[in-house]
This record gives structure tokens, C-alpha cells and sequence, in this order.
């Protein structure tokens, strides 16, 4: 086969194209290997045992029925000493009630309440540092009210994060499966999104968490000022939390599939992209160098797919964009599974290259939308 004599637009979208590979490549290979590492997998496991006491914090405002399926399962987990405090936000649709009952039956539970009608701006992070301020003990862990432990280990193994002087913990939390495209979207997109963040924290330079599942120490919450340089925000308690207090060497990441703490994805598109257009507008005030890095990916992700249609509508060399797309798909496939497989994802890949189509140009256009938004309505 003789290689064609290309003209200069084929060797411009080329050109392009290419930079553009090596640019996500760059990414790829130089970033987001190191949560899909075998290696870290079993040092973590290796980890040594931390029994110091434990304060699980939960905030829930009209949550009755996650509460009455999920609180039980954490209250069983199986470990030596802890609290588990739920901070009732000012629900009025029974919780009150059923936390009285619930707490005569289990001495480490611990109830504390809001009342909304006697506090200006009424929020999570105002629930959180109630729960923080009335924790018994230094090691806090956090989750919320719609989101179960995988396993019985879930405090233990996260607990072993704090092994080494670690402040910071930073874990998964997988969307449980349900029937429909949407649900497999939500599963790819968290997957890529914990790829992230999981694999900047192992470089010690951690961006954010997610308040599902993470812990931290007390006295770094104090040390921080809480969620001061952020009160204004409704948002942000975790990944803008995550970049006040986090640091080149007090940060664990726990990825053990006994530290997944599994969440109820949304089922509609439309609370769905409510949900994901409240997490990008928090994006506006990232550090600035976090700001550069997420977004010269997006644009580079965005900018490829569309030179790359471009040129293949263009051109008669047809293949030559296939190939280049296909050299892309291979490097970012491999890549991606190894993370998946470590995080017990890897039955979301097969679908991987219309979802990865699909994410990068969701996140183009919510990103967008999220970043000239004024205001979002929580």
C-alpha cells in the first residue's frame, strides 16, 4: 500500500489531530495510571490496623426511608470503638422520631438537630460542623444518608487510611446499577471522574473528594478554619475542603473494594443534570492551577473529537482520522480498565466508546452552562 500524497489540509487536521493525541496522552500516561496500579492496591492492603475511636458523621434533611434502610448497616460495622452521629437538618417528615427510637436501641448512635427557622443560611456545611463540633473523637468519617458500605469493613479498612499520619482520606463511592442508558452513563462518568481524583491524590496533588466517602481529622478541620473561605457557597464541602486542607504528604487514598460506600443514582435526566450543573458551578472556584489542568483537558477531549470529524467528513483519506481515533481509543481503554478493575467497574467498558464519546461532549456543554451561570438553585 503506498501512502498517499497528502495535501496541506489533510496535513493540517493531521497535524492538529496529533497534537491533540499527544496532549490527552499526556494526561493519560503521566497522571491517570496510578489509580489503576496493582501494586498500590495491595499496599494498601497491607496498611496497618488503626483502632483509634471514630466519629462517622451523616447530615440528612427528609431523608426517613434512607435512614431506616442504611443507618443499621453502618451502626453493624465492624469495629472496636465509634459514634455515629446523624445531624437531622431540619426534616419534618418523621426522621425525629424514628432517630429517638433508633437511638434507644443503639448507645453509639448520637442525634443532632437544626432548626432551620432559627438560622440565617440553613445548609450542609453548617449541618457538618454541628456534627463536627459534637464528634467525641479526632478521626471523622463521612457519608450520607442515601448511601450504604459495601461491607461490614468499611470503617476499618478507611480507618487504616490514617495510618502514617495521615489527616486525609479520600475514598469511591460507585453508583448502584440500575436498568437504562442514563444509569450506565452516571457509573462511566463516576468512574472517570474517581480516575481523576483518585490518581492526582496518589501524586500528592489532591483536587477534591467526595462526601460520600471521606474522612479527615478534627483537629485539620479546625486547623483550615472548617469550610470558611468557602461559607459562601452551598457546595463545596468536599473537593473545596479537599484543596484548603490537603497537602504533598497527609493525603491516603483507599480503594479496596471494602471501602466502597454504594450511593442511589439519580433516575430521572433531569434531576440528574440539576445534580452534575451544582458540582461543575462549584468547578468556578477551584485553585487556579486545578482550573488550568481540568480545563486544557476538557478543551484538548473536545477539540479532538471535533477535528476529527471535521477531517473525516473532509477528507477522501478516510482512515487516516479512523486510525488516529482508533490509536486514542486503545491507549485510553487500557488505561481506564486497569482503574476500573481495581474499583469493580470494569462491566461498564463495554459499552466504552459511545460513553466516552457521550461524556466528553456532556461535560463540554454542562461545564459551559454551569460556568456563565450566575446562580444555581440547590
Amino acid at each position: 500500500m503506498t501512502f498517499p500524497q497528502l495535501g496541506p489540509e489533510d496535513l493540517w487536521f493531521l497535524g492538529v489531530t496529533f497534537s491533540l493525541w499527544l496532549i490527552m496522552a499526556w494526561y493519560y500516561l503521566r497522571w491517570f495510571t496510578a489509580s489503576g496500579s496493582r501494586k498500590r492496591l495491595k499496599l494498601e492492603e497491607q496498611r496497618p490496623a488503626v483502632k483509634s475511636p471514630v466519629s462517622v458523621i451523616v447530615c440528612a434533611h427528609n431523608e426517613l426511608d434512607n435512614l431506616k434502610k442504611n443507618l443499621p448497616l453502618i451502626l453493624a460495622q465492624e469495629y472496636p470503638d465509634f459514634e455515629l452521629i446523624v445531624v437531622d437538618d431540619g426534616s419534618w417528615d418523621g426522621s425525629a422520631e424514628f432517630l429517638r427510637s433508633l437511638k434507644a436501641e443503639y448507645a453509639a448512635l448520637k442525634v443532632c438537630t437544626v432548626d432551620r427557622d432559627r438560622v440565617r443560611n440553613p445548609g450542609k456545611k453548617l449541618a457538618l460542623t454541628i456534627g463536627i463540633k459534637a464528634a467525641a473523637h479526632d478521626l471523622l468519617l463521612f457519608t450520607d444518608a442515601d448511601c450504604v458500605p459495601n461491607t461490614p469493613h468499611w470503617l476499618s479498612r478507611a480507618a487504616a487510611g490514617f495510618a502514617s499520619g495521615n489527616a486525609l482520606v479520600l475514598g469511591f463511592s460507585p453508583y448502584l446499577k440500575h436498568p437504562g442508558f442514563l444509569n450506565l452513563f452516571i457509573r462511566f462518568e463516576t468512574l472517570i471522574t474517581g480516575m481523576q481524583y483518585l490518581s492526582m491524590a496518589l501524586h500528592g496533588k489532591a483536587y477534591m473528594g467526595v462526601g460520600r466517602n471521606m474522612a479527615y481529622r478534627k483537629d485539620l478541620f479546625f486547623k483550615v478554619k472548617g469550610f470558611a473561605s468557602h461559607h459562601h457557597l452551598p457546595a463545596g464541602d468536599d473537593d473545596l475542603f479537599v484543596q484548603d486542607a490537603a497537602d504533598l504528604k497527609n493525603t491516603a487514598v483507599i480503594m479496596h473494594p471494602e471501602t466502597h460506600v454504594m450511593s442511589e443514582p439519580k433516575l430521572r435526566l433531569k434531576d440528574w443534570w440539576k445534580q452534575k450543573k451544582r458540582h461543575l458551578f462549584v468547578g468556578k472556584h477551584y485553585k487556579p492551577s486545578v482550573k488550568r489542568f481540568l480545563g486544557l483537558l476538557s478543551f484538548s477531549q473536545l477539540a479532538f473529537y471535533l477535528t476529527l470529524i471535521g477531517w473525516f467528513i473532509w477528507t477522501a483519506y478516510w482512515w487516516l482520522p479512523l486510525t488516529i481515533y482508533a490509536l486514542w481509543l486503545l491507549l485510553r481503554i487500557v488505561v481506564v480498565a486497569r482503574t476500573a478493575s481495581q474499583l469493580q467497574q470494569i462491566q461498564i467498558m463495554w459499552a466504552y466508546p459511545l460513553l466516552d464519546i457521550c461524556y466528553v461532549f456532556f461535560l463540554s456543554i454542562a461545564g459551559l452552562n454551569a460556568w456563565f451561570a450566575k446562580r444555581i438553585q440547590w
